[in-house]
């Protein structure tokens, strides 16, 4: 997580991270698990980086309201080294907020409703 002056706001949770778990669970009753599985291709798991994003939206509010960007680990090296903010399809697809079918940001809202 990036502010706009390119600083990182926070040390990164790695996928085994255990924080998420309540909100997996919350994004599980508010989408459904077979919605998700549909959408992603992935079954609802607390390692995916949606979940670590709405336990920092939930805990760590100005973290969260000054993020820029977010990136995965291989992305933000990308994204030092070049300027270009991307991600690759496999990458996003382990977001769990990405959806397969469409090929875009699943716009599920969970994260800025």
């Amino acid at each position: 997580m990036l502010d706009k002056n390119n600083k990182p706001l926070r040390n990164t949770m790695l996928y085994t991270d255990p924080r998420g778990k309540t909100e997996c669970k919350e994004l599980i009753e508010e989408v459904g698990s077979d919605k998700l599985s549909r959408i992603t291709g992935l079954n609802p798991h607390p390692m995916f980086s949606i979940v670590k994003l709405m336990w920092i939206k939930k805990h760590e509010p100005e973290t969260f309201a000054n993020t820029k960007h977010v990136f995965q680990m291989q992305d933000y090296i990308v994204y030092m080294l070049s300027g270009v903010s991307q991600i690759d399809y496999s990458l996003a697809s382990r977001t769990m907020a990405f959806d397969i079918r469409k090929m875009s940001w699943n716009g599920l809202g969970i994260l800025w409703s």
